[in-house]
Parts: structure tokens; C-alpha cells; sequence
């Protein structure tokens, strides 16, 4: 329970010295009388701060409070208002009265809860939970090749975002995929910017015959959407190459490349006598009402009306999204049409395509079946949930013990990465060489954690590259190394490096005094 600072009197008399003020007034009641005052107000405050936490929106404040708060009140005049021989006598009134508090406040608990559990009987009542996850009774093994379609020289699609991305997690994708889907099976297509098609990049294209669309974010359309964060505006670019290509595709599987590895085929997760929009819970231990990222999203771009309308819903994870060619092309052309209008444009930021993604499928505003699996029985694995295991043989598996096609969010389990990196990347990742200039007397090893958990001594950001993490350290005479990660330098205490506790990170820097 949250505990408030208050003050007994109000705040217009703050200042005075009245001869009536037990404040100033040599003359005023005991210290049991004010102790005693305290006590009870305290209690109606903190009573009223914790049932307006607990309190679902809407709800109204409930009558027998007023007749607390009325109580107080008058024991305040008694306290305020009252000095000489009257004292003995007004004690005992707002002792009375602190008796007479307690007793209500006691009953207004009671009411409160019996009104509490009728507002969720309501609430049920109007915004049913969701029906359990349509999850096939006998879902197609991870190895099962996916079918396709009788008709034409038809190919699967996985098709994402990857500008920016780490070579390491490009290949743990592409690699990944091809283990399960060859080139004569499916096309991967990916959009990046050209500084992102580096010469390392191409090669690992090449190597796994995946398909780079090169784009400049001037070039998008309309001009608004240049501001727009990638997660956000991939949709429209997704959208439009699908529906061109339509008429050459079978299953199709929407992917956040770079944290998503694949165990099985994902293409097979569409049943063949069931086609449609397959989606996948996120995190299930969170309503989307409760949530403080999930919420705001929808209520800042769809407002409070709808926001309460899905208050009770679970979150759907857009990082993943699988279905035959006509539902995702249905789909995608809705999610496009939300993101293109000048409303959307006020709420956009990183994340909020994923609020789009729950009011289109929560609403039913989408054409066809749409299958929703849960993370207990369901064949992709949002590891962020934390519902799916990672065994010793790091395979994960869902509650029913089945290894799933498709692990999203894998760096969540940095074990599961490492493996990932050592089964995917070809090559040395962990480039380590002699520091040069600033970094004179350091050595520097790239995409790797090796201190974790050990010897912190600050966090410093910096808007330079590792090389600004060595002057900083440099300058701190208890500094002897760091790791340079998104922005910020995580000074250390320690140089010693044990090759055994060092971790695969992409894009992470380490560096220690020699």
C-alpha cells in the first residue's frame, strides 16, 4: 500500500497564528486528541489512495466514503475550533469520532469488495476473456514439409525488415531458414539500406540465395512517413510487394529478422485444409488494459473508447505473423491503410504496430479465419513470454513437449544465442586486435560481453563509437576495462577475462587495459 505525506489542516490557514489553532495555541488539546485525529484520517486517506488503485475505470467512488469523510470533518472542527477547559471533553468526541471512523471505514471495505466483485462480474460480462487459441488437435511436426499450392510455379514467402542488422544474426536468420526451406521451396526477401549491404552482408545473401530489396527512406511515401520508425513503416513496403507478387506466392511468413531463428519448417504452421492469418500470443501474464506499453499504444492511436473495448484482451505479438497468400494479403492492406492516415501519423513511434496489429485482429476487422495459438500448445515461440522452455539440447519446446518451427526474441535466453552463433556464423565474430591511439594499451574484442554481471563500476552514454569508451575509462583511475553497447559505455572494475563466461553479443564492443 502506497504511504502519502499530509498535513492535518488545510492548506489555506498555513501561515496564520490564530489564538484558536492548536497549531500555535498554548491552551490546545492533548496530544492523544491530535494523535488520535491523525490516526483516523490517515486511515480514510490511505483507504481511499488503495481502493483507487484497485479500482477498474470507470468505477465510481462508493457512497459510504462520505460518510467517513463526514465523520473526520466533524472531528476536525471539534480539534480546530475548541481550547480551554474543553478539552478532557473534546478528547474524548474525537476519540469518538476516530472509533466511528474505523467502524466505517471497516464497513466500506466490505461494501467496496462485494461492489468490486459485481463491477467484474460486469466487466466479464461485457468483455467475455478471449475463447481459448484455435491450435490444430495435431499440429504438423517442425520437420513436415509445408505444401504448396497445386496451381503455378508457386513459392513460399519469408519476407522482414533488416536494415541495420548485425551480420552474425542475418546469418543465424537465413541460415536457420534454409535448414528447413530450401531456395526451391521459398523466397527470403528482405529490405535494407545501402549502408546495411556491406560486402559481408552480400556474401551471406548469397550464400543462403536471399533477396535484398535496397531502399532509401526518401523515397517513401507519403512524406510523413520518412519520420516514421522502421518497425512502423516496413508494413507499407511489406504490403505493396506482396500484393505484386501475389499471383507467385504459397504461404507467406511476416518476420522480425533480427532477433528470430527457425527449428522447422514455418510455412508448414498453415494447414493445408485450413488457409488464413495464423497469430501468436505475446507475453500472457498481462492484459493489454494493464500494460504500459501494449495500452498506450492502442489508446493513443484508436482512443479510450477502444482501449476499453480491449482493456481485457490478451496481447498478440506482431513480430511474427503467418497465412496463405488472399488472408495476408487482406491483411497487410488494412495494416497499411491504419498507418497512412494524418491521425496515425501524431501517435506513431517504435512499437505501435504492434497496437494496430491487436485492434485490427481483438476487433475482427479482418477478412477470412484468423487462428490464434497460445504460447502453452502453440508452434511459435515468443521467448519474451517466458511460457516455452529452452532444454539441454537447446531446442525449444512448447508445454506439450513439441519442438516449435519458429523461436522469436531468442537473445532473451543468452545461452540459446551463443548456440545459435556458433551453429550459424561462419566466421569469427570475436575480431580482437591491439588498441590504437586513445585506445592505446587496451585490447579490443568486438561483438562480445566479458565482464557480465562482474566488477561494474558506472554506465557513461556517449554519442561516439567504442573508441570513446577507452578515454573515459582512461579518465577513471579505478576503470581497467568496459563494453561499449547501443550508446553506452559499462565501465569495469576488472580486467581479467575468462574465455569460458564471455558472451556472444552482437554489436557489443569489450575492451581492457594489457
Amino acid at each position: 500500500m502506497r504511504r502519502l505525506q499530509f498535513s492535518p489542516f488545510p492548506d489555506e490557514d498555513a501561515g496564520k497564528k490564530d489564538d484558536d489553532d492548536p497549531r500555535t495555541n498554548s491552551n490546545s488539546p492533548s496530544k492523544l486528541t491530535f494523535l488520535l485525529f491523525v490516526l483516523a484520517l490517515g486511515n480514510l486517506i490511505l483507504f481511499v489512495s488503495n481502493r483507487n488503485q484497485t479500482q477498474a475505470p470507470g468505477a465510481a467512488q462508493h457512497p459510504e466514503l462520505a460518510k467517513y469523510e463526514a465523520t473526520l470533518a466533524r472531528a476536525s472542527a471539534l480539534l480546530r475550533g475548541t481550547a480551554g477547559d474543553e478539552h478532557s471533553a473534546v478528547a474524548q468526541q474525537v476519540s469518538d469520532a476516530a472509533v466511528r471512523a474505523e467502524e466505517l471505514a471497516a464497513k466500506a471495505e466490505g461494501i467496496w469488495k462485494a461492489k468490486e466483485e459485481e463491477d467484474r462480474e460486469k466487466m466479464t460480462a461485457q468483455h467475455p476473456p478471449p475463447p481459448p487459441p484455435a491450435v490444430p488437435a495435431s499440429p504438423p511436426a517442425p520437420s513436415s514439409p509445408s505444401v504448396l499450392p497445386a496451381s503455378g510455379p508457386r513459392k513460399h514467402l519469408a519476407i522482414g525488415m533488416a536494415s541495420g542488422i548485425n551480420p552474425a544474426q542475418l546469418a543465424v536468420f537465413v541460415g536457420s531458414l534454409r535448414k528447413h526451406s530450401p531456395p526451391e521451396q521459398s523466397e527470403i526477401v528482405l529490405f535494407m539500406d545501402a549502408p546495411s549491404l556491406t560486402e559481408q552482408v552480400n556474401e551471406i545473401l548469397a550464400k543462403y540465395s536471399a533477396t535484398a530489396v535496397q531502399f532509401t527512406e526518401e523515397s517513401l511515401s507519403p512524406p510523413a512517413m520518412r519520420s516514421f520508425h522502421p518497425s512502423t513503416y516496413r508494413w507499407p513496403m511489406i504490403a505493396d510487394y506482396v500484393t505484386q507478387h501475389q499471383a507467385s506466392l504459397g504461404n507467406i511468413v511476416l518476420c522480425d529478422v533480427r532477433d528470430m531463428a527457425f527449428q522447422g519448417d514455418p510455412f508448414a504452421v498453415v494447414d493445408a485444409g485450413r488457409p488464413g492469418l495464423y497469430v501468436f500470443n505475446g507475453v500472457e501474464s498481462i492484459i493489454i488494459g494493464k500494460d504500459g506499453w501494449n495500452g498506450p499504444w492502442i489508446e493513443d492511436c484508436f482512443g479510450k473508447a477502444v482501449f476499453n473495448s480491449l482493456y481485457q484482451e490478451t496481447i498478440i505479438c506482431s513480430g511474427v505473423t503467418i497465412g496463405s497468400t488472399d488472408a495476408m494479403v487482406s491483411y497487410l492492406g488494412k495494416m497499411k491503410a491504419e498507418m497512412m492516415t494524418d491521425e496515425f501519423a501524431k501517435c506513431e513511434r517504435n512499437g505501435v504496430d504492434q497496437g494496430v496489429h491487436n485492434v485490427l485482429i481483438h476487433t475482427k476487422k479482418l477478412d477470412g479465419e484468423v487462428y490464434r495459438q497460445n504460447q502453452g500448445a502453440g508452434q511459435v515461440a515468443n521467448m519474451q513470454a517466458g511460457v516455452m522452455t529452452v532444454g539441454g539440447d537447446f531446442v525449444v519446446r512448447n508445454k506439450q513437449g513439441q519442438a516449435v518451427p519458429v523461436v522469436h526474441q531468442y537473445d532473451r535466453n543468452e545461452k540459446l544465442m551463443n548456440e545459435l552463433f556458433r551453429q550459424f556464423v561462419y566466421w569469427d565474430i570475436h575480431v580482437e586486435k591491439v588498441g590504437q591511439g586513445a585506445c592505446a594499451g587496451y585490447t579490443i574484442k568486438e561483438n562480445i560481453e566479458a565482464f557480465k554481471g562482474r566488477c561494474d563500476l558506472s554506465q557513461d552514454g556517449t554519442e561516439g563509437g567504442w573508441e570513446s569508451c577507452c578515454q573515459i575509462c582512461t579518465n577513471k583511475p579505478s576503470c581497467k576495462g568496459f563494453t561499449h553497447l547501443r550508446k553506452s559505455c559499462w565501465l569495469k572494475t576488472c580486467n581479467n577475462v575468462d574465455e569460458a563466461t564471455v558472451l556472444a553479443v552482437p554489436g557489443a564492443t569489450g575492451g581492457w587495459l594489457t
